[in-house]
């Protein structure tokens, strides 16, 4: 953690910010990695937002690459944890559609984070009724992990 705010302070949040949007995968699958890492800690997060983090994660979340998604699922739900104004841009930016999207995906651990970012949004009063629409439509999803991470995820709320 400590090492988290001090890199902060160094500047390296807007510079992970530009390279997750690089025209490099690899780049963009990495600087995604360290902006996970980042968020966890609450004032990293209000400093990725601040930067413009938000917008740029999102699209990473259907990146072709799966651990740039599953990296950028980490970030979105660890932004979504703690903030209200983050939660706010969160759902005005639609996240919720992209991260259901995510319930079917090969990966466990994106899986994993797109449902828990799901939950944080879905505790948010103006995402609430988004999310559940979008989880019950992951009911009648091809995907068969879709529709189970669906219904644990409904299960939560």
């Amino acid at each position: 953690p400590a090492n988290q705010i001090l890199a902060a302070e160094k500047g390296a949040i807007s510079l992970l910010i530009t390279l997750i949007q690089h025209q490099k995968a690899r780049i963009r699958e990495r600087a995604a990695r360290a902006l996970a890492m980042l968020a966890e800690n609450a004032d990293n997060q209000l400093t990725i937002a601040h930067e413009g983090g938000i917008k740029p994660l999102i699209v990473l979340l259907s990146a072709e690459n799966a651990a740039t998604q599953e990296s950028s699922a980490r970030a979105v739900g660890c932004l979504a944890s703690e903030h209200q104004s983050i939660q706010l841009e969160l759902w005005q930016q639609k996240a919720d559609a992209s991260l259901a999207e995510l319930l079917g995906s090969d990966s466990t651990g994106t899986q994993e984070w797109a449902q828990a970012a799901l939950l944080h949004l879905a505790i948010f009063p103006l995402g609430r009724q988004d999310v559940v629409t979008r989880l019950v439509s992951c009911l009648t999803s091809r995907s068969t992990s879709a529709q189970l991470k669906a219904a644990e995820a409904l299960a939560r709320l």
